[in-house]
């Protein structure tokens, strides 16, 4: 008795062009993951995101370094209600509130340096928001 051999055919969902059409968009959506992550800001590399002055024109006898976070962060109590100049580095922006725990009066700044600031928040930042853009 000869052998028949069979022929196998495959669902009508594994065909070829679902099959290639199906693994380009689990590529995809496999490599969107880990953009949706909001990378950590490494300080030990990148820096501070800047720097708050006591007086105009990046003086006085007080200054404070950012910290380096994207969390709400209150002003040191030496320089609570003193700043009038800041230095935000390349790849920031902050957010500078004229009350404690971000609220309040408040206005962004990109990076750059600024020798004076509004009259609006001269001598009124409490707390401060920066984000890095890296």
């Amino acid at each position: 008795m000869p052998v028949q051999a069979s022929v196998f055919h495959p669902p009508s969902f594994m065909n070829m062009r679902t099959v290639a059409l199906t693994l380009p968009v689990l590529a995809i959506v496999i490599q969107a993951a880990p953009a949706d992550l909001k990378p950590r800001v490494n300080c030990a590399i990148r820096g501070t995101p800047g720097t708050i002055f006591q007086d105009s024109y990046l003086m006085g006898q007080y200054t404070e370094d950012l910290a380096c976070t994207d969390a709400c962060t209150n002003v040191a109590s030496y320089m609570n209600d003193l700043t009038s100049s800041f230095v935000i580095n390349a790849g920031n922006s902050c957010t500078f509130y004229v009350e404690a725990n971000c609220s309040g009066l408040a206005a962004t700044f990109a990076a750059a340096t600024y020798n004076y600031i509004p009259p609006d928040l001269n001598d009124k930042i409490s707390s401060y928001r920066c984000t890095s853009h890296a």
